[in-house]
């Protein structure tokens, strides 16, 4: 194994790494200036345990480049290059200084109508990332930036994406669960496979429900009392938790929750709703 700490204060090519600024299953993120082009970057680098356990993650990380650089809008993380040196493989994407949703959720600074605002940006990148086929499959708090310089938002962590356009069957899961479990969709804990553009709704309806509420839609203390919960349909609305919720943003989360994924509602839906709620 790597010793990730020790990547830092070395370059990965033309890439300086400064400081770690986050880790997930798949990889380690540092904050690193590109002595190239004079710039900071994000530069991800694919935790390289993981890949004589399960040979398919060297193809998805490559596909989470090839996804991500394949998307142009101003609320999704921009790609710069994907590469591999001194046996790692990284991708180097834009840095946004900031914050992270997931810091910023349970501060006197997120209010009902700045909630809104940033899940409706979500939404606009996922409209755009569902247009082109793409299925972002992780959408968390913590993978929803804020950018301190003008407050844009910005979508980041393609790395479990899926496309549906071009089939994406040859990539199977690793772990146990693909995602993040209070987050999930409920037809993935039955199976990855049942992936489609409603589990990226359910995953935003989350969100903005912890956003309004700084609670789950269902309980659970672990993955398995959790998935019973679900099961049993023990829901709790919104507005329950927080009765300062207008009703309509009551009604749209209700919407995006709904166990069954053909009754829930799609993006260019929730776009509407949360429109006229903000205009209102």
């Amino acid at each position: 194994t790597i010793d990730y700490q020790k990547i830092l204060n070395t370059t990965v090519d033309n890439f300086y790494s400064e400081k770690i600024s986050g880790e997930g299953s798949m990889g380690v993120v540092y904050k690193a200036f590109d002595k190239t082009l004079n710039r900071y970057v994000a530069l991800k680098v694919l935790k390289k345990e993981h890949i004589s356990k399960e040979n398919k993650l060297l193809e998805r990380f490559k596909l989470e480049a090839m996804n991500v650089a394949s998307l142009q809008h101003p609320n999704i993380i921009n790609v710069f290059s994907v590469g591999y040196c001194n046996s790692l493989n990284y991708i180097a994407m834009e840095y946004v200084k900031g914050e992270k949703l997931s810091d910023l959720l349970y501060s006197k600074n997120l209010n009902i109508n700045k909630s809104l605002n940033i899940i409706y940006k979500v939404a606009k990148a996922l409209e755009y990332s569902h247009s082109v086929g793409i299925i972002h499959r992780d959408i968390k708090p913590a993978n929803i930036m804020i950018s301190e310089v003008n407050n844009e938002v910005k979508v980041v962590d393609f790395g479990l994406s899926k496309t549906i356009l071009s089939g994406d069957t040859n990539i199977s899961r690793y772990g146990d669960i693909i995602g993040t479990p209070i987050y999930l969709a409920p037809e993935l804990w039955e199976s990855s496979t049942n992936v489609s553009f409603k589990c990226d709704i359910y995953s935003l309806g989350v969100v903005l429900y912890e956003c309004v509420t700084g609670s789950f839609p269902y309980k659970g203390d672990n993955n398995n009392t959790l998935y019973k919960s679900i099961l049993l349909n023990n829901y709790i609305e919104a507005i329950s938790i927080n009765p300062d919720i207008p009703i309509e943003l009551n009604n749209l989360i209700n919407k995006m929750l709904k166990r069954e994924s053909s009754f829930r509602i799609n993006i260019e839906e929730v776009i509407f709703d949360l429109e006229n709620i903000l205009n209102n």
